[in-house]
């Protein structure tokens, strides 16, 4: 009767190398959308199209002598299917930045374009290149939902096999999806406290059926042994088992966004912040 929570994530083609006109190489690393979507799945599904709508998103850069203004364009390699993206730089500040975006075709969204063009990002301890593989072996094989820069980790022991032999011994899957960022790689400095290192924000989604899961597993009766008194039956839970950290940081954030709104009320936006602390 356990149920597991599983991060529905899908890591993208996030890390472009593309060129500037001097020929100079820049590495684009797409962090978070700004406009005209935050939502990473809505972003990437965006399309070019409408020429009025600019794309901007927030991204690493890295090359030499980046200007504000600066185009960098990527193209896919000989022998897949072609697309090209055009990159503006809008400003930086150090290694971040913001860039506007506009790609060949028009018409397809932006995670089709990414996989043209862009590379897998690998952590940096793998310590080598993206190979074409790394698109399905750096992935979990329930992925689904676009948006991550980093996999899950924890979701790769899981292979079909695996899964069929928990669901043959009464475990049951729901899912979650918690967009995994590339500060997740951040180390916490050396100097100072952990309370002074800032973690990077992740977008989340936990739906009202799986809360309706969590509250509804049925009860086993167990003994429980005190020092002073003699064993007695108590009542809990069948288990509750988030795979890994993301989806752990999930349901913490959906426990303490209901606070929030229990205390506050609904936003205006419709977008609940869980703050650090």
């Amino acid at each position: 009767n356990t149920l597991c929570v599983r991060n529905t994530s899908k890591v993208m083609a996030a890390r472009v190398i593309g060129k500037k006109p001097t020929g100079g190489e820049v590495e684009v690393f797409l962090l978070n959308p700004v406009h005209p979507s935050t939502d990473p799945a809505v972003a990437f599904s965006q399309t070019c199209e409408d020429d009025s709508e600019e794309v901007v998103w927030e991204c690493l850069l890295r090359g030499k002598k980046l200007r504000d203004g600066q185009h960098i364009t990527a193209s896919s390699p000989e022998g897949a299917e072609q697309g090209r993206l055009d990159i503006r730089v809008l400003g930086r500040e150090g290694k971040v930045g913001r860039v506007a975006l506009k790609w060949d075709p028009p018409h397809w969204p932006l995670a089709k374009l990414l996989e043209a063009v862009g590379q897998t990002p690998l952590p940096p301890y793998m310590r080598r290149q993206a190979l074409p593989s790394d698109r399905v072996s750096y992935q979990t094989v329930y992925a689904e939902v676009d948006g991550s820069v980093a996999a899950p980790t924890a979701g790769l022991h899981f292979d079909t096999k695996v899964l069929a032999a928990l669901h043959a011994k009464g475990v049951s899957f729901s899912s979650t999806v918690l967009h995994v960022g590339a500060g997740t790689f951040e180390p916490v400095s050396k100097e100072g406290s952990v309370r002074e290192h800032v973690m990077h924000s992740e977008p989340f989604h936990v739906p009202v059926e799986l809360l309706r899961q969590i509250g509804s597993r049925p009860r086993h009766h167990s003994s429980s042994t005190s020092s002073v008194t003699s064993p007695t039956p108590c009542s809990t839970h069948a288990p509750l088992l988030a795979i890994g950290t993301t989806s752990t940081r999930a349901l913490e954030s959906a426990y303490w966004a209901g606070v929030k709104l229990l205390e506050e009320g609904a936003p205006k936006d419709g977008q609940i912040v869980v703050a650090q602390w």
